[in-house]
């Protein structure tokens, strides 16, 4: 069993560029996305995560889950285990493809 939370193709969607790129480390495990500061009022760096590959609807687990807050409900998510056949080991910066052997 795989988890999200450790795949390459986990993405985030940059809320200003509207440009895919990988999740960030703390996002991963904490499920809280990095807040623009600079701005008022103060809004979530990146949308909710997403599989790049399309192997699974992350967003949707996401929005089904009841009884939790947004940040509980992306770890609980993510860290579930699950069978993939997608999946890629995330290294921190560096895509899939550039990983693939």
């Amino acid at each position: 069993m795989v988890k999200c939370a450790d795949c390459g193709f986990l993405a985030v969607r940059n809320a200003d560029r509207r440009e895919l790129v990988e999740m960030e480390g703390e996002y991963r495990t904490t499920g809280e996305s990095p807040k623009r500061k600079d701005v008022s009022p103060h809004y979530d760096w990146y949308e909710s995560p997403l599989c790049f590959k399309q192997a699974n609807d992350i967003r949707a687990e996401i929005e089904n889950v009841q009884g939790k807050n947004d940040s509980e409900r992306i770890c609980l998510v993510l860290q579930k285990g699950r069978e993939c056949k997608s999946f890629t080991e995330w290294y921190q910066g560096f895509t899939p493809k550039e990983i693939k052997k």
